[in-house]
């Protein structure tokens, strides 16, 4: 008969990493402001041409903004 013990020692791990402080501040000015009050938000190709678009519901101006991308990064002044 073979009789065995089994002693198991839980410790938790020492922090081997020390703890990192960072503070982000923002290094580019508001160049967006939102005077319109967006609520809602929706992206997709709306005109068919294979660029995405925009559409923003504005709770303040009480109207729906459509921003038409050109493919490149930017929008076209939105339309209202």
């Amino acid at each position: 008969m073979t009789v065995g013990i089994l002693i198991i020692c839980v410790a938790a791990p020492k922090q081997s990493v020390p703890k990192c402080d960072v503070n982000f501040k923002s290094m580019i000015p508001d160049l967006i402001h939102y005077k319109y009050d967006p609520r809602s938000l929706a992206i997709g190709d709306f005109n068919d041409d294979n660029w995405p678009d925009i559409v923003v519901v504005n709770y303040a101006a009480d109207n729906i903004a459509i921003y038409f991308g050109y493919g490149n990064g930017s929008m076209e002044s939105p339309i209202t």
